[in-house]
């Protein structure tokens, strides 16, 4: 395939960006407001290997992910499915290396980006779309996604909408109004996949987003003039917000059980887990005589899945890399302008409101949508190395 030749912001040596590496891109971008990004995965793949793409040492991050991606490999000793985990393993090294590492043409290709984000809205309009009219048809009891349930579909849909109201900022005049208009199916469809996880999520995004940029607010103030008049108006949403502080109601107990059979599992093994991959496995195993009837995939919160799953370090890792990705987050937002800010605020926004959601789900722990969580990490990295650098030259 014919290279499109670029030169790398970090570290003064040229790369390339290869054709597969920007089809990819394409696809991820595609896939992401239908609820899978996991068609982009091959090509970034295959482009990051025909780039010759690889991370330094001196990425603090990389470096404490290949610790996390070890302390994974570790706990197959613990694995009852030993061919799941080592499978769960590979997948979460080869979404790494394609998703973060391949994030940094998104920071240093602006054109490209904007081409992103154009497909991303266009994308996402018709996606919303299709996801309420199956809700209001009474064709899915909530609003959802072409390749994901409620709750993996708003995962989604707050990275997008998120990221298109990044892109209003670049545009000035009628499609300015015309892009900042189409916000509002995409709210809505986050509305109504009843997700209070992402709603919750959603709602953090929104205070943070207007207090880093003015010009947004107004957006903001609408989406939440809309959200209380839902909740005083329409009782699906008035009742499914009102759950959210109801310690009896029944998916609220249902997590306390899950987080109860959680616990036992990495009660008994604390240091490696149970295996990548082999929560749901061994799931009976834990959880309480009343409850042994069902089995779950996942934790429902992502701390304590991948402390069950990996152990100890795998968990110590996974925080450290959150919280640096956010404090360089903060760096970026504070210190830089322009292209820059925009990609960084919108990045870091977005990662805090999916944190949240995955307080009570675990949607980025599936290759479908896993892609998105590396994506936003590098997007934020590469961003922070392009600020640094940019003042050393100016110096």
């Amino acid at each position: 395939m014919t290279q499109l030749k670029r030169e790398k912001n970090s570290g003064g040596r040229k790369t390339s960006t290869s054709f597969l590496s920007k089809v990819g891109w394409i696809l991820a971008f595609i896939g992401i407001p239908f609820g899978s990004a996991i068609a982009s995965l091959p090509l970034l793949l295959a482009g990051g290997i025909k780039e010759g793409r690889k991370g330094s040492w001196d990425d603090l991050i990389l470096v404490i992910a290949g610790i996390f991606l070890a302390a994974f490999f570790f706990s197959l000793i613990n694995a009852r499915n030993k061919i799941l985990a080592l499978g769960s393993v590979v997948g979460l090294a080869l979404m790494i290396y394609s998703a973060y590492l391949g994030a940094e043409i998104l920071v240093t290709d602006k054109g490209f980006s904007r081409l992103l984000m154009k497909i991303l809205l266009i994308c996402a309009i018709i996606s919303s779309l299709w996801a309420l009219f199956g809700y209001f048809n009474g064709v899915n009891g909530r609003a959802k996604g072409i390749f994901a349930g409620e709750n993996g579909f708003a995962t989604m849909m707050v990275f997008s909408l998120i990221w298109v109201v990044a892109y209003s900022t670049f545009l000035s005049g009628k499609w300015k109004w015309i892009v900042e208009v189409s916000l509002f199916p995409l709210y809505l469809a986050i509305i109504f996949s009843f997700s209070r996880g992402a709603w919750l999520g959603l709602i953090a995004a929104m205070i943070i987003y207007a207090l880093a940029e003015r010009k947004a607010l107004w957006i903001f103030v609408i989406m939440t003039l809309i959200l209380v008049g839902l909740i005083i108006g329409y009782s699906p949403v008035s009742n499914r917000f009102a759950s959210i502080t109801n310690l009896s109601f029944s998916s609220n107990l249902l997590r306390f059980q899950i987080w109860k059979t959680t616990w036992n599992m990495i009660k008994h093994h604390p240091y490696l887990g149970i295996g990548m991959g082999n929560f749901m496995v061994v799931f009976r195993d834990y959880a309480p005589p009343d409850f042994q009837n069902r089995a779950f995939p996942f934790a429902h919160n992502i701390f304590l899945q991948i402390l069950a799953e990996g152990g100890i370090l795998t968990l110590l890792s996974f925080t450290a890399i959150i919280i640096l990705t956010l404090l360089k987050g903060i760096r970026i937002i504070k210190y830089s302008q322009g292209f820059p800010q925009k990609i960084g605020l919108a990045s870091t926004v977005a990662l805090v409101a999916i944190l949240i959601q995955n307080q009570f789900d675990c949607t980025l722990y599936s290759l479908h949508m896993g892609p998105l969580f590396w994506m936003l990490v590098g997007l934020i990295c590469f961003t922070e190395k392009k600020v640094n650098l940019s003042k050393k030259i100016d110096k």
